[in-house]
């Protein structure tokens, strides 16, 4: 349904836009339509997260992670809020791994595993 899709890209720019309530309204109609469409369980993600509802955020990226294996910006968002929201460094290190696995050339993902390894060590 071309409806989905106009939903699924609207959540997106009004996510990225910062307008996290509007998107999530439209993350809505397009779950509502259709709620297997993995991109936007992915857009749901970002922008419960935005709203402060961090395992809410975590469980739908988990969900749309089969979809996404290859994207290490998902995997480097789940780590972030596995380490820094939810205090879980053991999942935030498996998936921080894998977002290196995917792209080493990314400075910012060795820092986010530097902050876990951190959190790890008794100073």
């Amino acid at each position: 349904d071309s409806n989905e899709w106009a939903y699924a890209g609207r959540c997106k720019a009004y996510g990225l836009a910062g307008q996290a309530e509007v998107a999530k309204v439209d993350c809505d109609r397009c779950l509502a339509l259709n709620s297997e469409n993995g991109t936007c369980i992915l857009y749901q993600g970002y922008t419960v997260r935005d709203l402060g509802d961090y395992e809410q955020a975590v469980a739908l990226w988990e969900q749309a992670l089969p979809e996404n294996m290859e994207d290490p910006y998902l995997r480097n968002d789940l780590a972030q809020v596995y380490l820094l929201s939810l205090g879980q460094p053991e999942p935030a290190l498996v998936h921080i791994n894998e977002a290196i696995s995917l792209d080493d050339s990314n400075t910012d993902f060795y820092n986010v595993r530097g902050s876990i390894y951190e959190t790890q060590v008794d100073l």
